[in-house]
């Protein structure tokens, strides 16, 4: 299997996470099955690809839009929505839930206060 080469582990997690030697064989594992097991990750991931949101100048609540600083896969807007908040997530990659989750809790944590 692929997860117990470092090597190979670390092809497969380079768009996800900024340091994949970090990421145990098992827990590599666990995180691909999650990803290739997820009933709805086909259907999202069509739906992100088909159309671009346009609607922030609606939305009448906070929002928070929070960015992986070495995220690959997906960047900031180039004219971030004027009524979002935009956070850049340090050390963390498309996933910062597996970077620094720590970091990511702290951000939901100030940001449902702010609302």
């Amino acid at each position: 299997m692929i997860v117990h080469s470092r090597r190979l582990r670390r092809l497969a997690l380079s768009g996800t996470v900024v340091d994949p030697s970090s990421v145990s064989a098992s827990e590599a594992l666990h995180r691909i099955r999650a990803y290739g097991h997820a009933p709805g990750f086909d259907r999202a991931n069509d739906e992100m690809r088909s159309a671009v949101f346009s609607g922030f100048d609606e939305i009448q609540t906070p929002v928070t839009l929070a960015w992986g600083e070495y995220d690959r896969l997906v960047r900031p807007p180039s004219e971030p929505p004027a009524n979002a908040r935009n956070v850049l997530l340090l050390g963390c990659g498309h996933v910062p839930t597996w970077d620094d989750p720590a970091q990511v809790s702290a951000l939901i944590r100030s940001s449902t206060a702010r609302s």
